[in-house]
């Protein structure tokens, strides 16, 4: 089931049902429902990989690039802290930006 028509606040209000029923998946970074109840919108990068930190509706509902930046900071530090960084910070902010 996509809940991807549904408004930002029933998002949130639903995730930790969904996250509950589906405990494998992760979960956009700003709206927080399972990749199994939403679509993702991919970002490519340089060498044909992508990444997908927030869900189509966010991104949308995120109209400039700026707005969306931050997500994407927040998943590049998270593989940063991790020790994977799988891509240099810079490119992944030129594609957000040139998105």
């Amino acid at each position: 089931m996509k809940l991807d028509r549904f408004s930002l606040k029933w998002r949130k209000h639903l995730a930790s049902i969904f996250s509950f029923l589906n405990p494998s998946f992760s979960t956009c970074s700003r709206c927080e429902m399972p990749w199994s109840n939403i679509t993702s919108h991919t970002t490519w990068l340089p060498k044909n990989s992508g990444l997908f930190p927030l869900c189509t509706s966010c991104w949308e509902e995120l109209e400039t690039p700026e707005a969306r930046l931050p997500f994407y900071k927040q998943l590049w530090l998270r593989w940063h802290r991790s020790g994977t960084p799988k891509e240099k910070w810079e490119d992944i902010e030129t594609a957000v930006m040139n998105e």
